[in-house]
């Protein structure tokens, strides 16, 4: 049998961020000279030509793209006084002057930021584009370059592509209390929630009901004081804006509102559907109709800039007696594993940002299972005959890493980036034309959690967007015959749960175990023992109605791969 060796990753965010050498088990070269100015010029020249700040970029979802160039001399005080752009479908359309737009003679010094005014752009189409500039009247340089742009996918549509996941999490509904009886949608909605809170000229934001993260929708109860008087603020929260339902004295409870301070507050909110009476101290403080939900997954938020209160005894009982959930922080883990969450004296430090618990489902403990990176599989059969082009275009709520025969698409990493998943999703936009052959090929991704469910910002801002990791792609292959083949995401597609990565986070780095690698994974004839289809659309509504837009920016690439200094053995199959 094969040694292979475990090997802990643990990068900084800046690392990621700036010089990440982590990329899904590989490490790409950059192109160092992409973007460099010619040095020891010796005449004037027109150069360094870019579309939208890039240098021939694909994937472009902009109407009319902006222009860009730079006017080199080695004599001081030359420079530009006119300009003339022209754009055609083809460098021998260029040539031949069959143009899609002219800009004719421009009396202007700018060279940056000029927009294109031509005719509408196809989507996934390549039009190439020269400048000319004036030095005076009598003298014109050419670009010594044609450049090229290449739009995305537009309005075009995704030819029915679907988000693909897991068939089911390890964790779906994990890490909360809850009976093993099943309950009907309507006994879910009468119960009772129960906790203590410890403020220090604070306010304590208690959360129920909620359906994903901070960017749902859920319920916001808030004791505080002002200094003078002591308040209970009950708040709706959807998409991360919050709307104030009511705001109830407690000044016939405290008096004195200092005295809220370092004490335990009982506090306990009765649910009936659209009902809820809230009890301070067993006081019944506020009555308050909201929609009826079921108790969800809780926590709470604490809004930027407040002092640190204290969060105990949770405990979420249904009508009919069953246990939902119950907290009191005494142990190793909690309803938030395996999200961090500091305690002092057995208490929950809420800290500033947003913490919410695992969702409930079929779970009976507390124990937490971190999930491997899911890995996806498709093959195809690519016909015999010249491809003039091929485009993937991929998206994911987390982040990917395709290959195609085994080879990385792309040295990009974190791709699609870091996105507001709530109001638009960007794609990326690959040239793949170079690793498809004739005949079998095959098409696999790595899907990791990204900033989509994982910190964001503040350490406690965890799964901000959702709890599912999802992939979308469209695979387009261009003949130059004029035909053309689409491979999408769909159920399809094979997924296999129990890859190498056995944990990844955009901060705190990656997990990885070749014990566990699935050689050959990604290439065409691999035995998919072990793997079951994917399935689709399991997201949020949400997510699959937000806006898809191309994403062309410069790439995240690995600068420089450190070698370890040392390696110890643990085992027989065990390196560190």
């Amino acid at each position: 049998m094969r040694v292979k060796a475990v090997i802990f990753y643990l990068v900084l965010a800046g690392c990621l961020m700036l010089s990440a050498c982590i990329g899904y088990g590989r490490v790409p070269s950059p192109d160092a000279d992409s973007d460099r100015i010619a040095a020891g010029t010796d005449a004037d020249a027109v150069q360094n030509l870019k579309t939208e700040y890039l240098t021939n970029p694909i994937g472009l979802d902009v109407a009319n793209p902006r222009f860009s160039w730079q006017f080199i001399s080695p004599e001081n005080g030359r420079e530009q006084i006119a300009y003339q752009i022209k754009v055609a479908r083809s460098e021998a359309a260029l040539a031949g002057e069959t143009l899609i737009w002219d800009s004719g003679k421009v009396e202007s010094g700018d060279n940056h930021a000029i927009v294109y005014a031509g005719e509408i752009l196809e989507p996934a189409s390549r039009y190439f584009w020269q400048v000319s500039v004036w030095e005076d009247e009598n003298t014109v340089l050419g670009s010594t370059e044609t450049a090229f742009f290449e739009t995305g996918l537009m309005d075009s549509g995704w030819s029915n592509a679907m988000f693909i996941s897991p068939p089911k999490d390890v964790n779906e509904g994990a890490a909360m209390l809850v009976n093993e009886s099943a309950a009907t949608p309507a006994e879910n909605l009468a119960y009772t929630i129960t906790y203590d809170v410890c403020l220090k000229d604070s306010v304590a934001g208690f959360v129920f009901g909620a359906d994903t993260g901070m960017y749902g929708s859920f319920y916001l109860w808030e004791i505080g004081h002002t200094g003078e008087q002591g308040f209970l603020r009950i708040s709706k929260v959807d998409n991360n804006r919050t709307e104030k339902l009511q705001e109830s004295s407690l000044k016939a409870l405290f008096p004195d509102a200092s005295a809220m301070n370092d004490i335990m507050i009982p506090v306990r909110i009765e649910v009936d559907r659209n009902n809820t009476v809230t009890y301070i101290q067993d006081t019944a403080v506020a009555e308050q109709e909201i929609e009826a939900c079921p108790s969800g997954r809780i926590g709470y938020l604490q809004k930027r800039g407040s002092a640190i209160a204290y969060l105990d005894n949770i405990r979420v009982e249904a009508a009919d007696g069953r246990l939902i959930s119950s907290e009191d922080f005494e142990g190793a883990e909690s309803i938030f594993t395996p999200y961090y969450c500091r305690t002092v004296n057995g208490m929950l430090e809420m800290n500033n940002g947003t913490l919410l618990s695992r969702p409930v489902e079929d779970r009976t403990s507390t124990a937490y299972q971190e999930e491997a990176a899911p890995m996806f599989r498709r093959e195809l059969v690519v016909q015999d005959k010249p491809i003039e082009s091929a485009r993937l275009y991929a998206t994911a709520l987390g982040i990917y890493d395709f290959r195609i025969n085994g080879n990385a698409v792309t040295d990009d990493l974190f791709n699609p980036g870091k996105l507001a998943y709530n109001t638009r999703l960007l794609y990326r936009t690959h040239d793949v034309s170079e690793w498809l052959v004739p005949g079998k090929n095959a098409i696999g991704a790595v899907l990791g959690h990204g900033w989509y469910d994982r910190a964001v910002g503040y350490t406690d801002n965890w799964n901000p967007w959702g709890d599912r990791t999802a992939l979308l792609a469209k695979l387009v292959i261009r003949y130059t015959d004029g035909t053309e083949q689409i491979v999408v995401t769909d159920e399809d597609w094979k997924v296999y749960e129990d890859g190498p990565f056995r944990s990844d986070d955009i901060y705190q780095g990656e997990y990885y175990d070749a014990n566990y690698e699935q050689d050959g994974w990604a290439e065409p004839g691999f035995e998919e023992s072990g793997w079951e289809n994917a399935a689709v659309n399991l997201i949020s509504e949400r997510y699959q109605d937000v806006p898809l837009e191309g994403r062309a920016d410069s790439a995240i690439v690995c600068y420089e791969k450190l070698a370890p200094v040392s390696y110890m053995q643990l085992d027989d199959k065990t390196y560190v």
